[in-house]
This record gives structure tokens, sequence and C-alpha cells, in this order.
């Protein structure tokens, strides 16, 4: 069945889901432009991991059209009536729904325009940090509201861990400036990792300064140093994705990076949950 058909069908039978799905997209997704795409959170991952960036297009009789931007080389990512997570910031507030998969295809020409004006403030560091790009037009039915997540439903704590990153991927220019960062030492390495600290850590992320800007939206591969109890250490590695650089109040020419974990293995998170746990009680 076509996606023209199948759209025309749920208005005539007028399905209380569709009719909720329009409810819930007019609420909250007029005019709204930009957004992350992942996994729904689960108890054993409850942070939610955006895997690509999509946008707003259009709507139609409670199905919303998203363009994701995706590596070229990346395969389909999504299926039809698989459950996914819409998320976005407002006002410093992170919001979250529950969508299903109504319709998948590559983009094509015709859906060209609405993306190049859709993406065109992004285009740039997303092709800094994907390199060759593609879109994917993703047709979503909203099963759920809206809700606001609390970000720090995690504990946060400040505390001082090393952590060595290597940037994923970079391109050409990304490559040429990492390199200049070596000859002029801005960082401590170790086997070809750059070295930095902690200002403060939760199960979602870190944040640390460092004499350098890294582009919104470049992968890091994370090597990090949990210090726990009676100075014991443990080892985990985890993909990162910088949320920001932005110059730091106090320090000239450093930048406060933000850093979300995307792929956190289940013990790793045990044990810096721990941690963190331990690191907050001391504190009380």
């Amino acid at each position: 069945m076509s996606n023209q058909n199948s759209v025309t069908e749920h208005i005539n039978n007028a399905e209380p889901e569709y009719i909720k799905s329009q409810e819930i997209i007019s609420r909250n997704f007029h005019g709204r432009k930009l957004f992350e795409i992942g996994n729904m959170p689960s108890e054993k991952h409850p942070v939610f991991f955006g895997d690509h960036i999509g946008g707003f297009m259009h709507t139609n009789h409670g199905v919303m059209r998203i363009g994701v931007c995706v590596k070229n080389s990346e395969k389909m990512p999504y299926k039809v009536n698989k459950n996914i997570a819409v998320a976005y910031t407002e006002q410093n507030e992170f919001y979250l729904a529950e969508a299903r998969i109504d319709s998948v295809r590559e983009a094509n020409v015709k859906d060209m325009q609405e993306l190049d004006k859709l993406f065109q403030h992004r285009m740039q560091n997303l092709i800094s940090v994907l390199g060759s790009v593609k879109f994917v037009i993703v047709d979503v039915i909203l099963l759920s509201n809206v809700i606001k997540q609390n970000r720090r439903k995690h504990l946060r704590v400040a505390v001082n861990w090393n952590v060595y990153f290597k940037i994923v991927n970079p391109d050409a220019e990304l490559k040429k400036t990492e390199q200049q960062w070596l000859r002029e030492k801005r960082f401590e390495t170790s086997h070809g990792y750059l070295k930095t600290v902690t200002v403060d850590v939760s199960a979602g992320g870190y944040k640390s300064i460092i004499k350098a800007n890294l582009p919104e939206m470049t992968e890091i591969d994370c090597v990090i140093e949990i210090k726990g109890h009676d100075n014991m250490k443990a080892v985990g590695r985890v993909r990162g994705q910088v949320l920001g650089c932005h110059p730091n109040q106090t320090r000239k020419e450093h930048y406060d990076m933000r850093v979300k974990f995307m792929d956190l293995a289940d013990d790793t998170m045990a044990v810096m949950s721990k941690h963190i746990e331990h690191h907050h009680s001391k504190k009380k």
C-alpha cells in the first residue's frame, strides 16, 4: 500500500491513534525545527541517546514527516513499525515523546528544497562531523504526549576524572586542527589520545575545560578513569558526542566542553553510577 493510500485510510477510518497524534503534533511541534531521534530510554539505559539529528518537515492528518541526516555510507537505520523517540530542547528544558514509524525511504529530489531550508544552519557542522551525508524521510505517528525529562535524574557530581579522547573519523580540516593542537602541546597525550579532566560527571555525560574548540556534534572515543571510594579506580570506554564548546568565563582561550554519552555499556554505566552515588553521599 502506498503512503498516500495509507494516510487516506487513516482519515476515512478516523482512527483515534491518528487523531491523538495530530493533537500532540499541533501542541508541541508547530514551528519546531530540529530535534534528536533515537531509541526510547529503558530501565537498563534510562538516559536518552540521540542517534541522529532530524527535522520537522510537515504533518498530514496525524502523520509527521521528519527529514533525518545520516552518513552517506550508513544503511537504512529505520524500519516500519519500529518505535523510536523524538526529543528536543527548549529554554534549557529537555522534552521527549515516543513515536512509531509509519513509512521510511531515502529522500528524493522533490524533498531537497524543504530539507535545504531545514538544515541550512547546521549543514556545515553536520558535514564536518559526518563527512558525506544523505537524508532519510521518516513518517511517524506520535504515540505519547511530549513529557519534560529531568536531565539530572542521574546524579551529577563535581569530580576530577581523567578522560582520554580521540576524534572519531575527523575530516581533513579537523585532522589538520588536531595536529596543530599537538604541535602547540595544548593537551597531554597518551597512545594517540588527548587528555582532559572532568569538572563534573553524570551517567549521561561530562563537562571539562579544554584549550580548544571542538565543533558541536563531533563524535569522540573516550576512555574514562573512574575514581571510586578508597582511591579504587575503574576504566570505562564510551562513545561520546560534543554538545557544545563555549568560552570559559574566567580562563582565557579555554572552553567549557559538554559531552553526552552515546553508547554506554551496561557494566560501565553500573560502575560509573555506583561511584557517582558514593561521591554524592560524601557531600551530604
